[in-house]
């Protein structure tokens, strides 16, 4: 018999910009696949993640296609973060903006039986692949987290996994594996507090 056919799976869709594809993983890694890994091995079931996600996307642009991106897919579970190329000049959203945009993502998923885990956009290391980042980045980012913390209080803080460790983002914004792997640990503990 093929095992690979009676054994149990489970989706999640990772959504988001180019964090959350791993755009910077030297294993092309992300870290939605890292989660299902730990996943994997703390509820023996086989996790898969789906990812969604798109180099340089920003809130708006996510929210215009993601009914496409999570419509007939069996996942109960979406893993959203979006928003750090908003922290750039001429892409910055008023704090109602960002939360209305979260929001109706958020009300997609529901609509589409999926639950959303928001993670809270990672700190920026200032001197490094800064381009349109500035030194306002962080400070916008962080506004953006207190919104994210009160759509989803359970969200990652990967600010602060970033900021205490920056070994991790070798180009100032985009993890590593190590990067991704510890992200993966932290949307776990979200997952596990949601079911």
């Amino acid at each position: 018999m093929d095992e690979g056919r009676t054994m149990q799976y489970r989706y999640l869709i990772g959504l988001g910009d180019s964090i959350m594809f791993g755009a910077r993983d030297e294993y092309h890694s992300s870290p939605g696949l890292e989660a299902t890994k730990l996943l994997r091995e703390r509820t023996g079931v086989n996790y898969f993640c789906i990812t969604r996600a798109i180099s340089g996307e920003t809130t708006g642009q996510l929210l215009k296609r993601v009914y496409d991106n999570l419509h007939g897919i069996d996942a109960t579970i979406v893993l959203c973060l979006i928003g750090t190329n908003n922290t750039k000049p001429g892409k910055i959203l008023p704090l109602t903006v960002y939360n209305s945009m979260l929001q109706m993502i958020k009300t997609v998923c529901h609509a589409e039986g999926k639950k959303v885990i928001f993670g809270q956009i990672p700190f920026i290391r200032p001197g490094q692949f800064l381009g349109e980042y500035n030194s306002k980045s962080n400070e916008k980012a962080t506004e953006y987290n207190s919104v994210i913390r009160s759509i989803c209080p359970h969200a990652p803080n990967f600010y602060e996994l970033f900021r205490v460790h920056p070994e991790w983002i070798p180009d100032g914004i985009h993890p590593n594996n190590a990067g991704n792997v510890a992200m993966g640990k932290l949307w776990v503990e979200a997952i596990m507090s949601e079911l």
